[in-house]
C-alpha cells in the first residue's frame, strides 16, 4: 500500500479524536497531516485533538520516507512524551506498511521527549565540542536545590567574614551586611531571593548584569544635616503649620547628624525627604507678619525645603542604586561562577542543558550542520509553556545551517519549509515563572514565516458543556 493510500488517522476515533463525523476544522487537520512541505504554526485548545493531529503528521512523514530517528517530536513533560511515543507506536502498527514496520523497529531510538531530553541527547554526542566533560551527569531538581543551598551558605559566610567587603559604604561606617540592612534589604530572605532568581536565569545574568566590583559609595550627610538645622532655626508664627514642619526637620537633622547607627541616619533622611516633598501649601501667608519676614519669608522657606527634598532624594536614590549594583555583583558573580563550576565538575542542571545546546548551535557551524542533517523534522508541542531558548534551538536546527544570519541575528532566520511544526495554546500559558513567554508565542508564527491554522473542535467536553 502506498503512502497516499493510507487511511487518515481521523477516519477512526483515537482518544480525543472525533467520533461524530468530520469536525468543522477538518481542513486544518488535513493540512497538519498532509502538508509536509510547509512550516506550520497551529493553535489548539484543550480537547482539540492536537496530539492526534501531531501523531498523524509524524506517521505521514514516515510514510513519505522520513527516518523515524530523524523526526523529533518535543513536548513539555516526560509523561506527555511517553504518551506520544505510545500513540505513534499504535498508529505505525495500524499502518503496517513497509516503512511503518521499519520505523517501529527503530522507534525506541527516535528523539521523542522533552526539550531537556533532546538537548541532553545533543550534548551527549557533542560534549567536547560544547566544552563539557564527555561523561557529564544531570542533577535532578532536588539535588540542584540542595547543592545550591550549601554553596550559598558558604558564599554568604565568606562575604560576612571579608575584612574588606565588596561594595562597602565609605565614610559611613558600614560593612556589607549593614549596607544592605540600611535600606531594609535582608540577607537571609531578600538577598537569597535575588540569588535564587538569578540562578534560574543565569545566562541572562551573564549577558546583562554588571558583575564588576562597584566603587565604595562615599555617603556624606553632613551638608544635609546642616541645612536641616538651619531650616529648623527659622522663626515661624506659633499657630502656622510651618511651625510643626520646621521643628520636625530640625529633629530629623539632629538624627541625620548624630544617629547611633547608619540605619537610623538613613531612616531619618527618608523621613526628611517625606517632610519636604510637598510644601507648596504648608503655611498661611496671613500668619506671616512683619515680625516673621512677611509672605516673602514663607516663600523662601518653602523653596529651601523643596531644595532639601531634592538633595535628600538624590542621596537616597544614589544609595539604592549602589545597593542594586552590589547585589548584582554579589549574586550575579555567584550564579555565573556556579554555572562554570558545574561544567568543570561535569554535573549540570536542567537549564544548563538548554544554554549549552544553544551555544553549541550558535558557535559551532560544523556541529550545527551535522545536526541539521541528522534531525530533518522538529515538531514542538505545548509551545506556549516552554523556555524561549526552545525557539532559538529549533530555528537554528531547521534553518539553513550556513545562513549568515546564524552568526548574526537568529531572529531573522527562517526555517526551511517542512522542517518545523509548532502547536500550542496561548490561553494555557501558565509557566511564566519558568520563562515561558506568551508574547513569544503570539509573534513566533510571523517570525518564522509559518502558515497558521486553528483546531477549534472540542472532543473532550460533553455537548451540554460546549
Amino acid at each position: 500500500m502506498s503512502a497516499t493510500d493510507q487511511p487518515s488517522l481521523f477516519d477512526a476515533p483515537v482518544d480525543d479524536a472525533p467520533v461524530h463525523g468530520a469536525p468543522a476544522d477538518q481542513p486544518a487537520r488535513d493540512a497538519i497531516e498532509n502538508d509536509l512541505t510547509s512550516t506550520l504554526f497551529v493553535e489548539a485548545g484543550a480537547g482539540a485533538g492536537k496530539t492526534t493531529a501531531l501523531v498523524a503528521r509524524v506517521v505521514n512523514l514516515v510514510e513519505h520516507g522520513a527516518d523515524i530517528r530523524s523526526i523529533a517530536p518535543i513536548t513539555f513533560t516526560e509523561k506527555a512524551a511517553a504518551e506520544l511515543r505510545h500513540r505513534i507506536r499504535e498508529q505505525l502498527g495500524v499502518s503496517a506498511s513497509e516503512r511503518a514496520v521499519a520505523a517501529l523497529a527503530h522507534l525506541d531510538h527516535a528523539p521523542i521527549g522533552t526539550l531537556h531530553a533532546f538537548a541532553r541527547r545533543i550534548l551527549d554526542d557533542f560534549a567536547l565540542d560544547a566544552g563539557l566533560p564527555p561523561r557529564f551527569s544531570v542533577l535532578d531538581e532536588l539535588e540542584s536545590n540542595l547543592r545550591f543551598d550549601e554553596e550559598w551558605e558558604e558564599h554568604l559566610d565568606e562575604l560576612l567574614r571579608d575584612p574588606e567587603p565588596r561594595g562597602g559604604v565609605a565614610d559611613g561606617g558600614a560593612d556589607f551586611a549593614q549596607m544592605l540592612d540600611v535600606a531594609g534589604f535582608r540577607l537571609e530572605r531578600d538577598l537569597r531571593q535575588v540569588a535564587d532568581d538569578f540562578r534560574h536565569d543565569w545566562d541572562l545574568v551573564e549577558a546583562h548584569v554588571d558583575r564588576s566590583d562597584p566603587d565604595p559609595m562615599h555617603l556624606s550627610l553632613d551638608d544635609i544635616a546642616a541645612e536641616a538645622a538651619a531650616i529648623g532655626a527659622t522663626p515661624t508664627p506659633p499657630d502656622d503649620r510651618q511651625t510643626d514642619r520646621v521643628d520636625d526637620i530640625r529633629l530629623l537633622g539632629l538624627m541625620i547628624a548624630g544617629g547611633p547607627t547608619l540605619r537610623m541616619r538613613i531612616d531619618a533622611l527618608d523621613q526628611l525627604r517625606e517632610k519636604c516633598e510637598k510644601v507648596g501649601r504648608v503655611g498661611a501667608k496671613k500668619n506671616w507678619g512683619d515680625a516673621y519676614g512677611g509672605a516673602d519669608a514663607l516663600d523662601e522657606l518653602r523653596s529651601r525645603q523643596t531644595a532639601l527634598f531634592a538633595h535628600a532624594d538624590d542621596v537616597l536614590t544614589g544609595f539604592k542604586a549602589h545597593r542594586r549594583r552590589v547585589v548584582g555583583t554579589v549574586c550575579g558573580r555567584f550564579v555565573v561562577d556556579g554555572a562554570q563550576r558545574r561544567v568543570e565538575a561535569g554535573t549540570l542542571e536542567f537549564h544548563d542543558l538548554l544554554v549549552h545546546t544553544r551555544r553549541l548551535l550558535a558557535t559551532r557551524p560544523d556541529v550545527r550542520r551535522r545536526l541539521h542533517e541528522r534531525y530533518t523534522h522538529l515538531l514542538l508541542d505545548e509551545f506556549q509553556d516552554t523556555d524561549p531558548i526552545q525557539l532559538e534551538i529549533a530555528v537554528r536546527l531547521t534553518a539553513d545551517p550556513d545562513d549568515p544570519l546564524q552568526d548574526a541575528d537568529w531572529r531573522r532566520l527562517v526555517p526551511i519549509p517542512g522542517r518545523l511544526f509548532i502547536v500550542g495554546d496561548p490561553k494555557q500559558s501558565i509557566y511564566r515563572f519558568r520563562r515561558a513567554d506568551i508574547a513569544q508565542d503570539l509573534r513566533a508564527a510571523e517570525q518564522i514565516g509559518a502558515s497558521t491554522s486553528r483546531l477549534t473542535a472540542n472532543f473532550r467536553s460533553s455537548e451540554p458543556v460546549i
